[in-house]
């Protein structure tokens, strides 16, 4: 099993997961035409399907392409949380996350047996038990988050928005303490393009918590499986 990242943060979020031959897109927020040009796709023969999160560009700027190209398409419009779907040879199960429109996180159950969990933009995570591996947010930590509404970096209306949206690292950590199981991999996404965040130091806070941790960026893959 192999994950591919084309893009997360604000500017665009979208995965690859790769499995026994089938691909699944995890969210379409960049623009088609990388889509098109990702050496990973070559041609959308493999692709079973795509799951989008919720509505917000960011996630779903591409959905209308998928369409015409004759993708299937599964959201919160056409999902239901707690359903099982088949999607190709894919299991997934739509859970609810905590954003300000509706948004799902999928555990995702491939051919092999391992599960993957991918779960952005939301500011709580439910307790998802047997999960292998986890693509999660972390958008903020406190301390920077703190040091930036000092300095009034951005304005006061988004810095509430980052704490009622987003997830913030010790949110994330203390999810992972209290789940008690640690997970085989833990890939950080959509973390903050306003200094809110910091790759190094968010990677070594998830490390008692999984073999591998890293945080994700357009054109990193990683062999999970």
């Amino acid at each position: 099993m192999r994950l591919i990242c084309l893009g997360s943060g604000s500017s665009g979020n979208c995965f690859l997961l790769d499995s026994g031959g089938e691909l699944l897109i995890l969210d379409a927020g960049v623009p088609f035409k990388k889509l098109l040009h990702c050496k990973q796709l070559k041609s959308f023969s493999r692709v079973s399907g795509a799951v989008i999160t919720h509505e917000h560009k960011d996630h779903s700027l591409s959905v209308p392409d998928l369409y015409k190209s004759g993708i299937e398409v599964f959201s919160p419009l056409n999902l239901k949380a707690g359903k099982k779907y088949r999607i190709g040879k894919f299991d997934v199960l739509p859970f609810l996350c905590v954003h300000d429109v509706e948004t799902f996180g999928y555990i995702i159950r491939c051919a092999t047996g391992e599960t993957l969990a991918y779960a952005t933009d939301t500011a709580a995570l439910p307790p998802l038990k047997g999960v292998d591996y986890f693509v999660v947010e972390c958008n903020y930590s406190e301390k920077l988050w703190q040091e930036n509404v000092a300095k009034a970096t951005m304005g006061f209306r988004y810095f509430g928005r980052v704490k009622e949206c987003h997830m913030g690292l010790e949110t994330l950590t203390g999810y992972f303490d209290a789940l008690k199981v640690p997970a085989k991999a833990i890939i950080l996404c959509h973390l903050s393009e306003n200094g809110n965040a910091d790759n190094e130091s968010f990677k070594a806070a998830m490390a008692p918590y999984a073999a591998l941790t890293d945080v994700a960026a357009a054109n990193k893959e990683w062999e999970l499986a």
